[in-house]
């Protein structure tokens, strides 16, 4: 039987991401700075493998391992996260326009967040509940996802 590491799973990720990001490195500012990198996003994932493998809550949650509570703080962490990146595509966006360059590649990452939040929305965000007898066979959500409002009078 195979046993699945998923200690490995977010050290893989900064990797696979921070590999990406060092060969563009090497690509506009030579290979020397692209091995400087390098060698950062491997010591990022040695370190995150290393508190994954701990008994905390932050190592639980890197570790996958982790209970209601700690998954909570992580949805929290990732909302935090989202959000930094959406005001860091605004603020990227103004400096580009005040430098005179081009601003589209921001507005599609801005548009890819927007998206891919409708998107987690409508998959993560819609539990079908036990059918209401009153609305009969109504849908409770639009068709992006979203609760429909019902007021009582």
């Amino acid at each position: 039987m195979i046993r699945k590491n998923h200690a490995l799973l977010t050290p893989a990720i900064a990797v696979g991401t921070g590999s990406t990001v060092a060969v563009a490195a090497g690509i506009h500012q030579g290979w020397g700075y692209a091995l400087a990198v390098e060698a950062v996003v491997v010591g990022w994932a040695a370190m995150l493998y290393g508190i994954a493998q701990e008994d905390s809550d932050m190592g639980a949650v890197l570790g996958q391992r982790d209970d209601e509570r700690q998954q909570l703080v992580a949805l929290k962490a990732a909302r935090f996260s989202h959000l930094v990146v959406g005001f860091s595509l605004c603020a990227a966006c103004l400096i580009a326009a005040a430098e005179n360059a081009a601003i589209w590649p921001f507005e599609v990452l801005a548009a890819i967040l927007g998206v891919a939040y409708l998107v987690g929305l409508r998959i993560y965000g819609i539990r079908d509940e036990a059918p209401n007898p009153d609305e009969a066979g109504a849908s409770k959500y639009s068709l992006l996802g979203f609760r429909h409002e019902q007021t009582t009078q």
